[in-house]
């Protein structure tokens, strides 16, 4: 609930009291009381958890300007008035378009744009009282349903952009020189130039599942979401999508969203017309959409995609088409959509990060990649294929035992794919000269201790001596990061009684 719904259901509530003392009849004191804790709780909830955005807005240096979703001024702040010379008195509850009219005050406004798209509009305006030249940048506020509720207008003059030149210039030299960034661009004119080393490994259950979804969804354009945890090889599989699609011969390429500055990203990838901005090149720029038209477009870290520019996206998949930056005419598109994320979506649009009606368009056909943990059975085979990649990469014979493969198979591997190709690729370098890898070697790696990561059991144990003894070192490992017996039970999930019968029987003891 807002705080401005919070606000509203405590004046209900004070209405209903005030109606209810009104009336000359004998009224519960108990009922009274309760209504009057609720309205406190409410006032107080508003209160201590929010921050006064007004007293913040009043003391920026920029111009603010606030307008309802019909034009009418609300607000503006002090530096507004000092900057522009404009009363509050004489704007205050007008029309932006009735003011603007005037011609007395600015030349140009971003609001009414800003109401008729929906979207952020940046213009350059002149403040007629003071004849200076400034930024105008207009932003739509959306309540929860979507509708739009109040236009913010900020200004700077350009007077105050002097000092930026510097840093300015390096913004357009890293506008023109992002698509160098193989990090945040990658682009193949044809499936056959997509690296071998790019390739899904795995014949497990769930790789099994997923490539048999790849084969039914390869040949249709259906736009598809792939999620699933850092390193899990989201890549691969949207890899794997277009090699199976009938735009395999056609371009494919990848846009990693939280590579990009986000002041960067709407002219990567829908392009701009000459003379845009400043510093903008002379023939203008064809944007990544223009240059992946007719192949297949991976926005990888979607999630990561600011808000604003994802209702421009929302609307070039609506409508097939894009306007390139400072460009009025929209340039029609044929491309197959695949994005990715590690983010939950779902809660990101709880928070207000993500747009819900973005989600269902890119939610067609959902491909959920399980962690390198649920899928132990790929694990031996994920080893011995990219150990086998950088020993022939570094000329550098390296093999792996069943004690090893044992050893890799049951460690956790938080990093997923990506990290058991990174300790693939250092076996490779630092083990080349030994006849076999030592099991001790790997738990240094994982930073695990021996007798935590592999337990070594004599083979004329009998199955209680080596019940026993495995129970014993479990114990130990546990009590060793444990403060007191109620912790360890907690940990163990049985009773105190059971901890401490235990401890006694080992020999074992609580050092903290």
């Amino acid at each position: 609930m807002t705080d401005r719904q919070i606000m509203l259901n405590a004046e209900q509530q004070t209405n209903e009291l005030i109606n209810l003392l009104s009336v000359d009849r004998p009224v519960n004191r108990m009922d009274i009381r309760q209504k009057l804790v609720e309205i406190r709780n409410h006032i107080h909830k508003v209160t201590t958890s929010a921050i006064d955005y007004q007293v913040i807005v009043d003391n920026l240096d920029d111009n603010i300007l606030i307008t309802d979703a019909d034009e009418r001024v609300l607000y503006i702040n002090p530096a507004y008035e000092q900057h522009t010379g404009i009363p509050k008195e004489e704007i205050i509850g007008q029309t932006v378009t009735e003011i603007l009219k005037t011609k007395k005050y600015f030349t140009v406004a971003t609001v009414p744009d800003v109401i008729k798209r929906k979207e952020k509009v940046m213009k350059l305006s002149n403040m007629s009282a003071k004849k200076n030249p400034g930024i105008v940048i207009g932003v739509p506020i959306f309540d929860p349903q979507n509708n739009l509720q109040y236009v913010v207008a900020s200004n700077r003059g350009l007077s105050t952009f002097v000092n930026l030149r510097e840093n300015f210039d390096h913004f357009v030299h890293s506008l023109n020189d992002l698509q160098q960034d193989t990090d945040a661009v990658q682009i193949y004119e044809s499936s056959s130039s997509v690296p071998q080393e790019h390739t899904m490994i795995g014949n497990g259950v769930e790789m099994q599942k997923i490539h048999h979804f790849i084969k039914n969804v390869g040949m249709t354009d259906a736009t598809v979401l792939i999620t699933g945890e850092s390193g899990t090889g989201k890549e691969l599989i949207a890899d794997a999508i277009y090699k199976n699609s009938r735009r395999s011969q056609k371009p494919f390429i990848k846009i990693n969203c939280s590579s990009i500055p986000a002041s960067l990203l709407e002219s990567e990838l829908f392009g701009y017309e000459k003379g845009a901005f400043s510093g903008a090149s002379a023939q203008g720029k064809k944007g990544l959409f223009e240059a992946a038209n007719t192949g297949t477009l991976l926005l990888d870290e979607i999630g990561d995609m600011p808000m604003d520019l994802q209702a421009k996206l929302l609307r070039a998949i609506q409508s097939s088409e894009i306007t390139r930056v400072g460009g009025t005419a929209p340039i029609k598109l044929n491309i197959r959509l695949i994005a990715s994320t590690n983010c939950n979506l779902k809660e990101k649009i709880a928070n207000g990060t993500f747009r819900s009606d973005l989600y269902y368009r890119l939610h067609v056909i959902p491909i959920s990649v399980p962690p390198l943990r649920d899928r132990k059975e790929d694990i031996p085979l994920l080893c011995r294929h990219y150990l086998n990649i950088f020993s022939e990469k570094y000329n550098r014979p390296v093999s792996l035992s069943e004690e090893n493969l044992d050893t890799l198979t049951n460690y956790s591997w938080p990093g997923n794919i990506r990290e058991l190709r990174n300790i693939m690729e250092y076996l490779a370098v630092c083990c080349a000269d030994s006849p076999q890898i030592e099991n001790s070697f790997l738990y240094s790696i994982f930073d695990m201790e021996t007798d935590n990561a592999y337990l070594e059991l004599n083979q004329n144990m009998t199955l209680n001596e080596a019940v026993s003894t495995y129970e014993k070192e479990f114990l130990k490992n546990t009590i060793k990061d444990v403060k007191n017996l109620k912790e360890a039970s907690q940990i163990l999930n049985v009773d105190i009684s059971t901890v401490s019968r235990k401890l006694k029987q080992y020999g074992l003891s609580i050092k903290h």
